[in-house]
């Protein structure tokens, strides 16, 4: 479900949900050739002891002239405050001339046991190797 869309890069964090927040940190990327070198990312942060576990949010940021979104590119674990975050750190953030939008979207699942449903495991589902 898209909860909101952006047409500026916000000078402030986004706060999405309890536990959860979107921002631009200046220096949050870096090369994996180069790690000294550091660079403008987008930051989704997830507490992890937050309410809500069946919810999971994204950030889609979209360049001007420019079809596919940027992409996550590592998965950090971050300390703040006595708490634990996942941050989803994307690849170098573009210019503010060149942001399109920057759309952020939330996912309800849920799990369900289904009674008197019987579990086949009696099917081979690999395939077969010729050997």
């Amino acid at each position: 479900m898209l909860l909101n869309t952006l047409y500026e890069v916000p000078t402030q964090p986004v706060q999405i949900a309890e536990g959860v927040r979107w921002s631009v940190e200046s220096n949050a990327g870096f090369d994996e050739l180069d790690p000294t070198t550091a660079f403008p990312a987008g930051v989704l942060e997830t507490a992890n002891d937050r309410p809500g576990k069946h919810t999971s949010y994204s950030v889609r940021v979209f360049k001007k002239e420019r079809k596919r979104e940027l992409q996550n590119v590592v998965i950090v674990s971050r300390e703040r405050r006595g708490r634990t975050f996942d941050a989803e750190v994307s690849e170098r953030f573009p210019e503010a001339d060149q942001l399109d939008r920057i759309e952020i979207y939330r996912l309800r699942f849920a799990s369900a046991q289904v009674a008197n449903v019987r579990i086949r495991n009696d099917l081979d589902l690999m395939p077969q190797r010729n050997e």
